[in-house]
Protein backbone atom coordinates (compact mmCIF):
# COMPACT_ATOMS: atom_id res chain seq x y z
CA UNK A 1 0.00 0.00 0.00
CA UNK A 2 1.31 3.39 -0.67
CA UNK A 3 3.06 5.25 2.13
CA UNK A 4 -0.18 6.87 4.07
CA UNK A 5 0.89 9.16 7.11
CA UNK A 6 -0.69 7.50 10.11
CA UNK A 7 -2.51 9.28 12.71
CA UNK A 8 -1.43 6.35 15.22
CA UNK A 9 1.10 7.94 17.35
CA UNK A 10 2.40 6.33 20.06
CA UNK A 11 0.93 9.34 22.08
CA UNK A 12 -2.63 8.35 20.70
CA UNK A 13 -1.82 5.13 21.66
CA UNK A 14 -0.35 5.70 24.99
CA UNK A 15 -3.84 8.10 25.81
CA UNK A 16 -6.17 5.52 24.24
CA UNK A 17 -4.91 2.50 26.00
CA UNK A 18 -4.59 4.19 29.29
CA UNK A 19 -8.39 5.33 29.19
CA UNK A 20 -9.29 1.61 28.41
CA UNK A 21 -10.81 2.32 25.08
CA UNK A 22 -8.26 0.08 23.36
CA UNK A 23 -7.21 -3.33 24.30
CA UNK A 24 -4.02 -4.02 22.59
CA UNK A 25 -5.85 -7.34 20.50
CA UNK A 26 -6.91 -8.90 17.41
CA UNK A 27 -9.73 -10.70 16.29
CA UNK A 28 -6.96 -14.02 15.70
CA UNK A 29 -6.50 -14.48 19.39
CA UNK A 30 -10.22 -14.55 19.78
CA UNK A 31 -10.03 -16.96 17.12
CA UNK A 32 -7.93 -19.17 18.79
CA UNK A 33 -9.39 -19.02 21.88
CA UNK A 34 -12.60 -20.03 20.55
CA UNK A 35 -11.18 -22.79 18.66
CA UNK A 36 -9.80 -24.04 22.34
CA UNK A 37 -12.57 -23.47 24.46
CA UNK A 38 -15.77 -24.48 22.25
CA UNK A 39 -14.02 -26.08 19.19
CA UNK A 40 -17.30 -27.94 17.90
CA UNK A 41 -19.77 -24.76 18.81
CA UNK A 42 -21.20 -23.60 15.05
CA UNK A 43 -19.56 -20.39 13.83
CA UNK A 44 -20.57 -19.42 10.80
CA UNK A 45 -23.40 -20.26 8.33
CA UNK A 46 -23.93 -19.71 4.66
CA UNK A 47 -26.02 -21.24 2.07
CA UNK A 48 -23.29 -23.82 1.35
CA UNK A 49 -22.70 -25.27 4.76
CA UNK A 50 -21.20 -24.19 8.32
CA UNK A 51 -17.76 -24.27 10.16
CA UNK A 52 -17.33 -24.98 13.47
CA UNK A 53 -14.69 -22.62 15.47
CA UNK A 54 -11.84 -25.15 14.95
CA UNK A 55 -12.55 -25.51 11.51
CA UNK A 56 -12.33 -22.08 11.30
CA UNK A 57 -9.65 -21.97 13.04
CA UNK A 58 -7.77 -24.29 10.27
CA UNK A 59 -9.29 -22.94 7.67
CA UNK A 60 -8.03 -19.59 8.43
CA UNK A 61 -4.40 -21.01 8.91
CA UNK A 62 -4.44 -23.03 5.65
CA UNK A 63 -5.67 -19.95 3.63
CA UNK A 64 -2.77 -18.00 5.43
CA UNK A 65 -0.11 -19.92 4.32
CA UNK A 66 -1.54 -20.20 0.99
CA UNK A 67 -1.27 -16.87 0.88
CA UNK A 68 1.93 -16.87 1.85
CA UNK A 69 2.97 -18.95 -0.51
CA UNK A 70 1.67 -17.02 -3.17
CA UNK A 71 3.91 -14.12 -2.27
CA UNK A 72 1.89 -12.29 -0.46
CA UNK A 73 3.40 -11.12 3.02
CA UNK A 74 2.79 -8.50 5.76
CA UNK A 75 1.49 -5.29 4.72
CA UNK A 76 0.18 -6.46 1.24
CA UNK A 77 -3.12 -5.28 0.34
CA UNK A 78 -5.70 -8.16 -0.11
CA UNK A 79 -8.79 -6.89 -1.81
CA UNK A 80 -11.90 -8.67 -1.42
CA UNK A 81 -15.26 -8.09 -3.17
CA UNK A 82 -16.97 -10.97 -2.15
CA UNK A 83 -21.13 -11.73 -0.79
CA UNK A 84 -21.30 -12.22 2.49
CA UNK A 85 -19.92 -15.92 2.79
CA UNK A 86 -18.32 -18.22 4.59
CA UNK A 87 -15.12 -17.90 2.52
CA UNK A 88 -15.18 -14.08 2.84
CA UNK A 89 -14.48 -14.70 6.83
CA UNK A 90 -11.80 -17.27 6.17
CA UNK A 91 -9.69 -14.69 4.15
CA UNK A 92 -10.54 -11.78 6.51
CA UNK A 93 -8.64 -14.00 9.57
CA UNK A 94 -6.14 -14.84 6.79
CA UNK A 95 -4.99 -11.47 6.32
CA UNK A 96 -4.61 -10.91 10.19
CA UNK A 97 -2.92 -14.17 10.69
CA UNK A 98 -0.82 -13.44 7.58
CA UNK A 99 -0.40 -9.39 8.59
CA UNK A 100 -1.76 -8.31 5.42
CA UNK A 101 -4.25 -5.29 5.13
CA UNK A 102 -7.63 -6.38 4.06
CA UNK A 103 -9.98 -4.35 1.23
CA UNK A 104 -13.37 -4.93 1.82
CA UNK A 105 -15.09 -4.14 -1.53
CA UNK A 106 -19.29 -4.29 -1.71
CA UNK A 107 -20.06 -6.71 -5.01
CA UNK A 108 -21.88 -3.91 -6.44
CA UNK A 109 -18.90 -2.01 -7.91
CA UNK A 110 -17.99 -2.49 -11.26
CA UNK A 111 -14.80 -1.87 -13.09
CA UNK A 112 -14.59 1.87 -12.45
CA UNK A 113 -15.03 2.08 -8.72
CA UNK A 114 -12.65 -1.02 -8.56
CA UNK A 115 -10.30 0.19 -10.93
CA UNK A 116 -9.74 3.58 -8.48
CA UNK A 117 -9.52 1.72 -5.52
CA UNK A 118 -7.15 -0.77 -6.61
CA UNK A 119 -4.66 1.71 -8.07
CA UNK A 120 -5.05 3.93 -4.53
CA UNK A 121 -4.33 1.05 -2.49
CA UNK A 122 -1.60 -0.69 -4.78
CA UNK A 123 -3.50 -4.09 -4.05
CA UNK A 124 -1.36 -7.01 -4.71
CA UNK A 125 -4.25 -9.72 -4.37
CA UNK A 126 -8.39 -9.67 -5.35
CA UNK A 127 -10.55 -11.89 -4.29
CA UNK A 128 -14.14 -12.48 -6.41
CA UNK A 129 -16.89 -14.65 -7.20
CA UNK A 130 -16.95 -16.12 -10.45
CA UNK A 131 -20.42 -15.04 -10.86
CA UNK A 132 -22.88 -12.90 -8.40
CA UNK A 133 -26.05 -11.68 -9.25
CA UNK A 134 -25.54 -11.95 -13.44
CA UNK A 135 -22.15 -10.12 -13.36
CA UNK A 136 -19.19 -11.78 -14.61
CA UNK A 137 -16.47 -10.58 -12.19
CA UNK A 138 -13.93 -13.33 -13.62
CA UNK A 139 -14.40 -11.81 -16.48
CA UNK A 140 -13.79 -8.00 -15.29
CA UNK A 141 -10.89 -9.41 -13.11
CA UNK A 142 -9.12 -9.89 -16.63
CA UNK A 143 -9.78 -6.33 -17.26
CA UNK A 144 -8.70 -4.91 -13.97
CA UNK A 145 -5.41 -6.52 -14.16
CA UNK A 146 -4.61 -5.00 -17.33
CA UNK A 147 -5.30 -1.57 -15.42
CA UNK A 148 -3.74 -2.12 -12.09
CA UNK A 149 -0.18 -2.81 -12.54
CA UNK A 150 0.55 -3.84 -8.60
CA UNK A 151 -2.67 -6.73 -9.37
CA UNK A 152 -0.73 -10.28 -9.40
CA UNK A 153 -2.99 -12.95 -8.46
CA UNK A 154 -6.74 -12.96 -8.70
CA UNK A 155 -8.53 -15.85 -6.71
CA UNK A 156 -11.55 -16.94 -7.60
CA UNK A 157 -14.59 -18.43 -5.44
CA UNK A 158 -17.15 -21.00 -5.98
CA UNK A 159 -17.00 -21.30 -10.20
CA UNK A 160 -13.64 -21.50 -12.78
CA UNK A 161 -10.83 -19.00 -12.70
CA UNK A 162 -10.06 -17.05 -15.37
CA UNK A 163 -6.69 -17.48 -17.66
CA UNK A 164 -3.72 -16.76 -15.09
CA UNK A 165 -6.18 -16.58 -12.06
CA UNK A 166 -6.47 -19.37 -9.20
CA UNK A 167 -8.85 -21.21 -7.89
CA UNK A 168 -9.92 -20.21 -4.23
CA UNK A 169 -9.56 -23.92 -3.74
CA UNK A 170 -6.19 -23.21 -4.40
CA UNK A 171 -5.78 -22.16 -0.66
CA UNK A 172 -8.05 -23.78 0.93
CA UNK A 173 -7.65 -27.77 -0.43
CA UNK A 174 -3.83 -27.84 -0.05
CA UNK A 175 -2.74 -28.58 2.93
CA UNK A 176 0.00 -25.23 3.05
CA UNK A 177 0.40 -25.58 6.78
CA UNK A 178 2.20 -28.10 6.47
CA UNK A 179 4.82 -27.39 3.80
CA UNK A 180 8.22 -28.02 4.69
CA UNK A 181 9.88 -24.70 4.77
CA UNK A 182 7.23 -22.54 5.14
CA UNK A 183 7.74 -19.43 7.51
CA UNK A 184 5.90 -18.34 10.66
CA UNK A 185 3.05 -16.45 10.09
CA UNK A 186 3.92 -12.63 11.09
CA UNK A 187 0.81 -11.29 12.86
CA UNK A 188 -0.78 -8.22 12.80
CA UNK A 189 0.27 -5.34 15.29
CA UNK A 190 -3.32 -4.34 16.92
CA UNK A 191 -1.80 -0.48 16.02
CA UNK A 192 -1.12 -1.64 12.82
CA UNK A 193 -3.30 -0.74 9.85
CA UNK A 194 -5.60 -3.94 9.38
CA UNK A 195 -8.43 -2.51 6.97
CA UNK A 196 -8.96 -0.32 4.63
CA UNK A 197 -12.69 0.14 3.24
CA UNK A 198 -13.95 3.63 0.79
CA UNK A 199 -16.64 5.14 1.30
CA UNK A 200 -19.44 5.55 -0.87
CA UNK A 201 -18.36 8.98 -2.69
CA UNK A 202 -21.49 11.16 -2.17
CA UNK A 203 -19.31 13.85 -1.68
CA UNK A 204 -16.96 13.28 -4.48
CA UNK A 205 -14.35 10.52 -5.30
CA UNK A 206 -14.56 7.48 -3.03
CA UNK A 207 -12.47 7.79 0.51
CA UNK A 208 -10.16 5.21 1.68
CA UNK A 209 -10.95 4.49 5.82
CA UNK A 210 -7.73 2.88 7.43
CA UNK A 211 -8.54 1.04 10.45
CA UNK A 212 -6.37 -0.85 13.21
CA UNK A 213 -7.51 -4.09 15.11
CA UNK A 214 -7.74 -1.00 18.11
CA UNK A 215 -9.59 1.75 16.34
CA UNK A 216 -12.09 -1.19 14.81
CA UNK A 217 -12.75 -3.13 17.82
CA UNK A 218 -12.96 -0.18 19.80
CA UNK A 219 -15.91 1.26 18.00
CA UNK A 220 -17.55 -2.59 19.31
CA UNK A 221 -16.82 -3.27 22.88
CA UNK A 222 -19.32 -0.22 24.02
CA UNK A 223 -22.21 -2.06 22.03
CA UNK A 224 -21.85 -5.47 23.63
CA UNK A 225 -22.66 -4.01 26.81
CA UNK A 226 -25.23 -1.32 26.06
CA UNK A 227 -27.56 -3.96 23.52
CA UNK A 228 -26.46 -6.91 26.01
CA UNK A 229 -24.41 -9.24 23.44
CA UNK A 230 -23.55 -13.00 24.38
CA UNK A 231 -21.90 -16.06 23.12
CA UNK A 232 -25.63 -16.98 23.06
CA UNK A 233 -26.24 -14.62 20.68
CA UNK A 234 -26.78 -15.65 17.00
CA UNK A 235 -26.76 -13.17 14.10
CA UNK A 236 -28.22 -13.17 10.88
CA UNK A 237 -25.95 -10.55 8.78
CA UNK A 238 -27.44 -9.74 4.91
CA UNK A 239 -25.39 -6.10 5.12
CA UNK A 240 -22.62 -6.18 3.05
CA UNK A 241 -19.56 -7.25 4.48
CA UNK A 242 -17.71 -4.53 2.05
CA UNK A 243 -19.18 -1.82 4.21
CA UNK A 244 -18.40 -1.23 7.67
CA UNK A 245 -21.92 -2.26 9.16
CA UNK A 246 -21.39 -5.91 7.61
CA UNK A 247 -17.93 -5.95 8.87
CA UNK A 248 -17.94 -4.77 12.16
CA UNK A 249 -21.49 -6.36 12.96
CA UNK A 250 -21.26 -9.22 11.16
CA UNK A 251 -18.16 -10.80 11.20
CA UNK A 252 -16.36 -8.80 14.23
CA UNK A 253 -19.19 -8.77 16.75
CA UNK A 254 -19.50 -12.86 15.70
CA UNK A 255 -15.51 -13.37 16.46
CA UNK A 256 -15.48 -10.76 19.10
CA UNK A 257 -18.67 -12.65 21.40
CA UNK A 258 -17.51 -16.61 19.88
CA UNK A 259 -21.01 -16.83 18.80
CA UNK A 260 -22.47 -17.99 15.67
CA UNK A 261 -22.65 -15.91 12.19
CA UNK A 262 -25.65 -16.51 9.44
CA UNK A 263 -25.12 -15.27 6.11
CA UNK A 264 -27.57 -13.86 3.91
CA UNK A 265 -25.95 -12.59 0.71
CA UNK A 266 -28.78 -11.00 -1.25
CA UNK A 267 -31.41 -9.43 1.12
CA UNK A 268 -34.68 -10.93 1.19
CA UNK A 269 -37.27 -10.87 3.58
CA UNK A 270 -38.68 -14.22 3.02
CA UNK A 271 -35.52 -15.93 3.23
CA UNK A 272 -34.49 -13.88 6.38
CA UNK A 273 -37.39 -15.19 8.21
CA UNK A 274 -36.90 -18.79 7.26
CA UNK A 275 -33.21 -18.47 8.55
CA UNK A 276 -34.24 -16.91 12.12
CA UNK A 277 -36.68 -19.79 12.63
CA UNK A 278 -34.15 -22.26 11.14
CA UNK A 279 -30.88 -21.34 12.77
CA UNK A 280 -32.84 -19.08 16.31
CA UNK A 281 -31.35 -15.86 15.14
CA UNK A 282 -31.18 -13.51 17.91
CA UNK A 283 -30.06 -10.13 16.50
CA UNK A 284 -29.54 -8.85 13.03
CA UNK A 285 -29.12 -5.40 11.46
CA UNK A 286 -29.46 -3.65 8.56
CA UNK A 287 -30.75 -0.05 7.03
CA UNK A 288 -34.42 0.89 6.96
CA UNK A 289 -35.39 -1.04 3.80
CA UNK A 290 -34.11 -4.45 5.60
CA UNK A 291 -36.42 -3.35 8.55
CA UNK A 292 -39.54 -2.29 6.53
CA UNK A 293 -39.47 -5.42 4.33
CA UNK A 294 -39.48 -8.02 7.24
CA UNK A 295 -42.14 -5.86 9.35
CA UNK A 296 -44.54 -5.76 7.01
CA UNK A 297 -43.71 -9.71 5.15
CA UNK A 298 -46.21 -12.02 5.38
CA UNK A 299 -43.56 -14.43 6.61
CA UNK A 300 -43.76 -12.79 9.94
CA UNK A 301 -47.09 -14.42 10.04
CA UNK A 302 -46.14 -17.84 8.73
CA UNK A 303 -42.55 -18.26 10.64
CA UNK A 304 -41.59 -18.66 14.60
CA UNK A 305 -39.26 -15.75 15.09
CA UNK A 306 -39.95 -15.74 18.64
CA UNK A 307 -35.92 -16.46 18.69
CA UNK A 308 -34.79 -12.79 17.68
CA UNK A 309 -34.81 -9.82 20.39
CA UNK A 310 -32.77 -6.81 18.31
CA UNK A 311 -33.12 -5.19 14.97
CA UNK A 312 -30.62 -2.60 14.58
CA UNK A 313 -31.32 0.01 11.83
CA UNK A 314 -29.04 2.27 10.73
CA UNK A 315 -28.23 4.42 7.33
CA UNK A 316 -31.53 6.21 6.95
CA UNK A 317 -34.31 7.66 8.52
CA UNK A 318 -36.61 5.52 10.61
CA UNK A 319 -40.37 6.67 10.39
CA UNK A 320 -42.03 6.54 13.43
CA UNK A 321 -45.00 4.39 12.52
CA UNK A 322 -42.71 1.87 10.26
CA UNK A 323 -40.91 1.32 14.36
CA UNK A 324 -44.18 0.67 15.96
CA UNK A 325 -45.17 -1.77 13.74
CA UNK A 326 -41.80 -3.30 14.01
CA UNK A 327 -42.13 -3.88 17.43
CA UNK A 328 -45.38 -5.26 16.93
CA UNK A 329 -44.83 -7.46 14.70
CA UNK A 330 -41.69 -8.91 15.04
CA UNK A 331 -41.89 -8.90 18.84
CA UNK A 332 -38.24 -7.26 19.59
CA UNK A 333 -36.58 -4.56 20.22
CA UNK A 334 -35.56 -2.16 17.58
CA UNK A 335 -32.37 0.23 18.16
CA UNK A 336 -32.13 2.59 15.51
CA UNK A 337 -28.51 4.27 15.37
CA UNK A 338 -26.44 6.86 13.45
CA UNK A 339 -22.86 5.98 12.50
CA UNK A 340 -20.00 5.99 9.84
CA UNK A 341 -17.29 4.17 7.90
CA UNK A 342 -14.63 5.77 10.21
CA UNK A 343 -16.59 5.51 13.79
CA UNK A 344 -18.88 3.02 12.88
CA UNK A 345 -22.27 3.13 15.41
CA UNK A 346 -22.09 6.71 16.92
CA UNK A 347 -25.14 6.40 19.05
CA UNK A 348 -27.88 3.69 19.41
CA UNK A 349 -31.51 3.28 21.21
CA UNK A 350 -30.94 1.32 24.17
CA UNK A 351 -33.08 -1.81 25.07
CA UNK A 352 -34.77 0.05 28.24
CA UNK A 353 -35.01 3.33 26.34
CA UNK A 354 -38.63 5.11 26.82
CA UNK A 355 -40.33 4.77 24.16
CA UNK A 356 -40.65 8.63 23.10
CA UNK A 357 -36.63 7.81 22.33
CA UNK A 358 -36.86 5.09 20.59
CA UNK A 359 -39.42 6.04 18.37
CA UNK A 360 -38.54 9.43 17.97
CA UNK A 361 -34.59 9.67 18.05
CA UNK A 362 -31.39 7.31 17.01
CA UNK A 363 -30.39 6.68 20.57
CA UNK A 364 -27.36 8.68 22.91
CA UNK A 365 -23.85 8.63 21.76
CA UNK A 366 -21.91 5.00 22.94
CA UNK A 367 -19.08 5.58 25.17
CA UNK A 368 -16.25 6.95 24.01
CA UNK A 369 -18.12 9.28 21.06
CA UNK A 370 -18.66 12.37 21.59
CA UNK A 371 -21.53 14.42 19.58
CA UNK A 372 -21.61 18.20 18.78
CA UNK A 373 -24.59 19.93 17.51
CA UNK A 374 -22.91 23.45 15.43
CA UNK A 375 -24.52 26.32 13.97
CA UNK A 376 -24.23 27.57 10.12
CA UNK A 377 -20.88 29.13 11.49
CA UNK A 378 -19.39 26.31 12.76
CA UNK A 379 -19.65 26.86 16.37
CA UNK A 380 -21.21 24.69 19.19
CA UNK A 381 -24.35 24.98 19.97
CA UNK A 382 -26.20 25.41 23.84
CA UNK A 383 -28.20 23.23 24.72
CA UNK A 384 -32.00 23.04 23.95
CA UNK A 385 -31.07 25.12 21.05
Amino acid sequence: MADVPSRVTPQRIAAMTAGGWWKNETLEAYLDRWARERPTKPAIVDAMGRLTWQELARAAERVAHGLAAAGIGPGDVVSCQLPNCNEWIILALATIELGAVLNPIPPTYRANELRFILNALEARALVVPARFRNHDHAAMAVELRADTRSLRDVFVVRGSPGEGMRSFTWLTDTAWERREGRRPLAGTDPNAVSEVVFTSGTTGEPKGVMHTANTALAIVYPLVERLGFSERDVALMSSTFGHQTGYLYGYGLTLLLGSTGVWLDVWNAEEAARLIEAERVTYTMGATPFLQDLTYSPAVDQRDLSSLRLFISAGAAIPRKLVQDARKRLRCAISAGWGMSENGLVTCNGLDDPDEKVFGTDGRPLPGMDVAVVGDDGEILPAAR
